[in-house]
This record gives structure tokens, sequence and C-alpha cells, in this order.
């Protein structure tokens, strides 16, 4: 029974992730946006807690997948802050996409 309550309230948290992720990007770029591949996937993976790491080439977007994962963790409080998640960026300094 345990793992069947856990299963379920993963699946919950899927669905939530999912949701206030899609709800960031199209607010962001309109209601077309869609994720590139794997970068919902490293969000997903990251506000559940686990190791991720996104090694991508320039422009992929690991720049707004680490702007989401942070603004839903500020939103829902959990503990991202010590899941050992890595994000790799050509850039020596990662911000988040400019907001016009």
């Amino acid at each position: 029974m345990p793992d069947e309550i856990q299963n379920g309230q993963t699946q919950r948290a899927k669905n939530a992730i999912h949701r206030s992720a899609t709800a960031i990007i199209t607010k962001l770029y309109g209601d077309s946006a869609e994720f590139r591949e794997g970068q919902y996937e490293a969000i997903e993976a990251t506000l559940l807690n686990k190791r991720t790491l996104v090694v991508q080439r320039t422009g992929w977007g690991k720049s707004l997948v680490y702007f989401i994962c942070t603004k839903l963790f500020r939103n829902v409080g959990r503990g991202v802050v010590q899941h050992e998640s890595k994000f790799y960026c050509n850039s020596s300094v990662m911000q988040p996409p400019m907001l016009g």
C-alpha cells in the first residue's frame, strides 16, 4: 500500500509541475509555445529531486530550464536547494531570460 500512495503522490506532483511549467512558458512566449525535446523532462526531474545534468548546445534553452525550476521552487517552497542538480552552461554567468 505505501508504494501505491507514493506513486499517486508522485503522479500528482508530476501533473502539478507540468501545469505550472506550461503556464510559465505560455506566459513568456505565447499560447503556441512548446518545450524543446528534453527541456520539460529536465524540469520535472529536477523538481522531483532527481539528479539532473543538462548539457546542450548554446541556444537550446538551458537558462529557461533553470529559470522555470527556480520559479517553481520558489512558489512551492520545496527542497530543491538540497538536490544536487547541475546545469552546464557555456556562459560563466547563468541568468534567467529577459522578460520584456
